[in-house]
C-alpha cells in the first residue's frame, strides 16, 4: 500500500472529469419526455400555460414568462418529435398565418406585427404537433386535465385572497402597465378584487372574469363528453362539473351565460339525433339548425330585454362604443393595419380606439371578427369566417350521422367550435393564445373541411380518420381497393343485372376485356366497384365476403327483403357499427354496414 506524503501536491483534477455529464442528462430527460407519461404531462402543462398565460405574466413578468414559454415549446418538440410532414398546416390555417406574416409589409406598427406574427406561427405549430401527435380521445383528456388544473388554480387563488382579506390585489409584476407608459392610459390593473365571499364577481388567476368563466364552460364541455365516453369516473366528472358551475355563477359573466344556454340546447338536439332512424336524422338536424338561426335572430331583436334580465347594459358594457371606433378605423384601410394580436394601445390607431370607455382601456376589439377586419382587412375576415363555418359544418356532419353506440368525441368538437364562435362575438381571444390554439387543434383533429359531402364512417364511429389508423406494411402502404371480384355461374349475367342493378340499385358500367366477352359484368355506386365473373366450377362464397358501407342501411334492407331475399342483423366486433348479412342471387355472402 502506498502513502502520499502530507506535503506532496495534490494532483489536479481534469476539467473533463470534473464537469457534469450534460449529454447523458439531456438524453435521459428527452427519453422521459418522449414517454407516454412525459408526452401527456407536456400536453397538459401546455394547456395550463396557454389558458392561464395572463396570470403567469402577472406573477413573474414578461421576461420570465417568455423564458417559461420558450422552455415549454422546446419540451413539446422533444416530447412529440414531429416529422416535417406532420407540421404541414391545414390550408386555411396556413393562409391566415401567412397573411398575418405578410402584413408586416404594410403594418402601422411593424415591430409589434413581426413579434405577433412569430407568436401566432409558434402557437399554430404547437397546436398542430400536439393535435396530430395524439388520438382524439388522448387530446381531449389532456385538454380536460389542463383546464381542470387551470380552474383549480383560479379557485385557490381567489380563496387565498378572500381568506387573507387582501381586498383588491394588483399584479406581482406590473410591467404590462409600464409597457403602455403614459400613452397607454392604463394606471392600475386589478388582478383580483377579493370578492369571493361577497358572491362575486371573481376573476381567477387569469385576472379577468370573462376568460375565467370561459375556462369553466370549456371544461364543462370536455368533462361532459369524456363522461359520455366513460373515460373519467362519475365522481370526478360530477365534482368537476359542480366546480365549473360554481365558477360560472361567481364570475357573473352574461356573455358566457348566454353561450351556456345555447350549448345546452344544442347538446339536447345532438343527443336526440342519435336516437332517431337514419332517414330522420338529417330532417331533425336541419330543424335544429333552423331553430338555432331563428333563436339568434330573436336574441338580436330583443337584446335589450335579454340584457336587462341578465343584469347588463344594452351596450354590452361599453362594447358597442369600442365596435363603432373599430369599424371607423377598419374602413380607413381595406388591407388592415397589420396583425398585432393584443393591441399596442400606446401606438396609433389603437391609442385612439375606445378612449370614451371609462372602466378600462380596451386591449382588443371585444369581437374577434371585427378585430381581424381591423388588423388584416377583409381578406383576413373572410378567412376567419370560412375557418369557423367550415369547421362547424364538417364536425356537425359527423354528429348528424351518429347513432347509439358511436363515439361522442365529434359532439365535443361541435360544442367547442360553437363556444369559440360565440365567445368571439364579445371577446377577441380567438386570435391569440388558447383560443387560436384550440381552433387550430380542432382543425387538425376533425374531418377535412373541404369534404363536407363525404363522411368518413370511422370518424362517426370512433372519432379517428380511417387514414390515420393505417398500419405501415413491411413492403409498402396499401392505399385503397380498386374493386372486388365476385364469382357467378356461367351465363349468369342477366341474373346479376337483375340483382345488383334491380335490387341493390347499383349502376352497371363498362367492363374491361376479356371479362366482358366472357360473360362478366361490372357495377358501381359511390366509392364501391363490384366485378362479377363467370366460373365453370362455380361454388357460392359462403364465408369470404365484401363488407360494403352504405348511407341508409334500413332503406337497403327494406329493398332487399321486398324482393324476397333474407337479411340477418348481427352484432359487429366494432362497437356502434350497425350491419346485416344477406346472400345474392347466386348464394354469395354480402355484408352491408351503416355509414
Amino acid at each position: 500500500m502506498t502513502h502520499r506524503r502530507p506535503d506532496a501536491p495534490r494532483r489536479a483534477i481534469s476539467p473533463r472529469r470534473a464537469s457534469i455529464p450534460i449529454k447523458p442528462l439531456y438524453r435521459a430527460a428527452a427519453r422521459r419526455l418522449a414517454s407516454e407519461r412525459g408526452q401527456a404531462a407536456v400536453g397538459v402543462w401546455l394547456v395550463v400555460l396557454l389558458v392561464s398565460g395572463q396570470g403567469f405574466r402577472y406573477l413573474m413578468g414578461l421576461p420570465a414568462f417568455a423564458a417559461l414559454a420558450a422552455a415549454t415549446i422546446a419540451a413539446v418538440v422533444v416530447s412529440y418529435r414531429p416529422s416535417w410532414r406532420e407540421l404541414r398546416p391545414p390550408l386555411l390555417v396556413g393562409a391566415f398565418v401567412g397573411l398575418a406574416a405578410l402584413s408586416v409589409l404594410w403594418s402601422s406598427t411593424r415591430l409589434v406585427t413581426l413579434v405577433a406574427a412569430v407568436l401566432l406561427a409558434t402557437i399554430t405549430v404547437v397546436a398542430i404537433i400536439t393535435a396530430r401527435g395524439a388520438t382524439a380521445t388522448e387530446f381531449m383528456f389532456r385538454l380536460f386535465r389542463g383546464l381542470q388544473l387551470s380552474l383549480a388554480i383560479g379557485i385557490v387563488f381567489e380563496l387565498f385572497i378572500a381568506v387573507l382579506f387582501l381586498g383588491t390585489v394588483s399584479p406581482a409584476v406590473n410591467d404590462l402597465v409600464a409597457l403602455g407608459g403614459d400613452a397607454g392610459g392604463v394606471k392600475f390593473v386589478a388582478w383580483s378584487e377579493g370578492r369571493l365571499f361577497e358572491g362575486g364577481p371573481i376573476q381567477g388567476f387569469v385576472g379577468n372574469r370573462n376568460p375565467f368563466g370561459a375556462i369553466a364552460i370549456t371544461l364543462a364541455i370536455v368533462t361532459f363528453v369524456l363522461m359520455l365516453e366513460r373515460r373519467i369516473g362519475r365522481v370526478e366528472g360530477w365534482i368537476t362539473l359542480c366546480a365549473a358551475g360554481f365558477v360560472h355563477l361567481f364570475t357573473q359573466s352574461a356573455t358566457v351565460t348566454a353561450a351556456a344556454v345555447y350549448l345546452v340546447a344544442l347538446t339536447l338536439g345532438a343527443l336526440a339525433i342519435r336516437r332517431v332512424s337514419f332517414r330522420w336524422k338529417r330532417v331533425l338536424s336541419f330543424a335544429i339548425l333552423a331553430v338555432s338561426a331563428v333563436g339568434a335572430i330573436l336574441t338580436i331583436r330583443f337584446s335589450e330585454g335579454i340584457f336587462r334580465i341578465l343584469g347588463r347594459d344594452s351596450d354590452l358594457t361599453s362594447r358597442t362604443e369600442i365596435w363603432e371606433d373599430v369599424l371607423e378605423y377598419a374602413l380607413m384601410r381595406p388591407e388592415g393595419w397589420g396583425f398585432v394580436g393584443y393591441w399596442p394601445i400606446w401606438q396609433y390607431p389603437y391609442s385612439e380606439i375606445g378612449t370614451e370607455v371609462k372602466w378600462v382601456r380596451p386591449t382588443h376589439a371585444h369581437n374577434a371578427f371585427l378585430d381581424v377586419w381591423l388588423q388584416l382587412g377583409l381578406i383576413g375576415l373572410v378567412l376567419l369566417v370560412a375557418m369557423v363555418l367550415l369547421l362547424f359544418g364538417s364536425t356537425w356532419r359527423l354528429v348528424e350521422r351518429a347513432g347509439m353506440g358511436d363515439t361522442y368525441i365529434p359532439l365535443g368538437w361541435v360544442l367547442l367550435t360553437v363556444f369559440l364562435s360565440m365567445q368571439a362575438l364579445t371577446e377577441s381571444r380567438l386570435l391569440v393564445e388558447s383560443g387560436w390554439y384550440l381552433l387550430v387543434a380542432l382543425y387538425c383533429l376533425g374531418p377535412p373541411v373541404f369534404r363536407l359531402t363525404i363522411v368518413d364512417p370511422e370518424m362517426v364511429h370512433a372519432g379517428v380518420r380511417r387514414k390515420d389508423r393505417r398500419i405501415a406494411g413491411r413492403v409498402t402502404v396499401f392505399t385503397g381497393v380498386d374493386h372486388v371480384m365476385l364469382a357467378m355461374p356461367a351465363g349468369g349475367r342477366e341474373a346479376a343485372r337483375e340483382y345488383y342493378g334491380g335490387v341493390l340499385g347499383m349502376v352497371e358500367m363498362d367492363c374491361p376485356e376479356p371479362m366482358r366477352s366472357h360473360g362478366g359484368c361490372c357495377f358501381e355506386t359511390g366509392d364501391v366497384v363490384l366485378h362479377l365473373g363467370p366460373a365453370s366450377d362455380f361454388v357460392p362464397a359462403t364465408m369470404a365476403h365484401p363488407a360494403i358501407v352504405v348511407e341508409d342501411l334500413d332503406a337497403l334492407q327494406a329493398a332487399i327483403e321486398d324482393r324476397g331475399y333474407a337479411c340477418r342483423r348481427s352484432e359487429s366486433a366494432t362497437p356502434g357499427v350497425q350491419r346485416f348479412h344477406t346472400r345474392d342471387v347466386f348464394g354469395n355472402r354480402l355484408e352491408f354496414q351503416q355509414a
